[in-house]
């Protein structure tokens, strides 16, 4: 079996979480292991939205800021996903938010995750790579810092690009030069939109249909109200 759609953030057990944080002295609201659990499991009652949802992976997120915790995420990661049946596996993350607003180095995330990756291909025999997500939540800079190093690992761990984050904001015009780029060099595209509706949402498929032209449109549930984006994007090969 091949996971071709895992994020670091739900990938990783509250367990590592808790005692990453104690380990670097991050400051938690939660004084015991089972309220900090209360705060990143996915309780039905409280989330109720996307938005509800990505604040609880930003937590995760924080917990996750430095090269060792990254190291170790990932390979948990594909640990879990190997004994859970997986014989590959597609990791999809953000540096720049684990990065305490660009405090450190990119590339030192990035090594580290390989890392943790390499050790779970020794142990265990899973294969593996990963996906540098970009984000609508995000400045522009911090997207082209992260499009440049997934050019610059590409071949080395890194096989493509993604695009997340809140719905409410808009995909911006921008990333049709990354993804046009993405294309051209082999590297995949993934991209996620649709997974909530509102007044754009029919806009914005179509321009990643027409436009951005991905491989996979991750979680993209709003698109069979729009029959014929559908048949468009099945015609174009887009799973």
């Amino acid at each position: 079996m091949i996971d071709k759609h895992l994020h670091l953030s739900g990938a990783t057990n509250p367990v590592t979480l808790f005692e990453l944080i104690k380990e670097n002295g991050f400051k938690t609201k939660s004084s015991t292991y089972w309220e900090f659990a209360g705060t990143v499991l996915m309780d039905r009652s409280k989330v109720k939205s996307l938005d509800d949802y990505l604040d609880v992976l930003h937590l995760i997120d924080d917990a996750q800021s430095y090269p060792r915790a990254i190291e170790r995420c990932f390979y948990e990661a594909y640990r879990d996903s190997y004994l859970n049946g997986a014989t590959e596996l597609q990791l999809r993350w953000n540096p720049v938010k684990r990065s305490q607003d660009q405090k450190i180095d990119l590339d030192s995330l990035i090594v580290a995750a390989r890392a943790g990756g390499e050790r779970a291909k020794n142990y265990f025999g899973i294969g593996g790579s990963m996906i540098l997500c970009m984000g609508r939540d995000i400045p522009d800079a911090a997207n082209a810092a992260l499009f440049n190093k997934a050019i610059q690992y590409n071949g080395k761990g890194v096989v493509g690009i993604d695009v997340a984050g809140p719905e409410k904001i808009p995909l911006i015009k921008e990333f049709k030069h990354y993804y046009q780029f993405a294309s051209a060099i082999g590297m995949e595209r993934t991209i996620h939109v649709g997974e909530t509706f509102n007044d754009t949402t029919e806009e914005e498929l179509r321009f990643v249909v027409e436009e951005l032209k991905p491989n996979r449109i991750g979680h993209g549930i709003q698109i069979v109200k729009f029959p014929e984006l559908a048949k468009q994007a099945a015609k174009a090969g887009i799973e």
